[in-house]
């Protein structure tokens, strides 16, 4: 929202070209994208965890084991990812 206000004083000014305007318009694009990938994993890591347990609880040792494994992989690659912008910092400056 912030961008946008920004572009339209910049617009408004004459002090902008297309190149900033296109520039500004990838980076909106792919700072969503993101956030949807980030929602999308952490939608993953929840389903998976949820299937782990059932499975487990049903007896199905088989598919209890794989959807804890691939919540295992979903929790390792989130921890990966660099910390979103949107993120507030921990007070702590670390993970846990």
């Amino acid at each position: 929202m912030l961008q946008r206000l920004d572009l339209l004083m910049h617009l408004q000014a004459g002090t902008t070209d297309s190149i900033d305007l296109c520039a500004l318009m990838i980076m909106s694009s792919s700072s969503r994208l993101e956030l949807l990938g980030r929602f999308l994993l952490r939608g993953l890591r929840i389903g998976a965890s949820t299937v782990s347990i059932i499975e487990l609880l049903r007896n199905d040792w088989t598919g209890g084991v794989s959807a804890g494994i691939a919540w295992l992989v979903f929790l390792q690659v989130e921890r990966r990812l660099p910390p979103s912008p949107a993120d507030p910092p921990s007070p702590g400056g670390g993970r846990f």
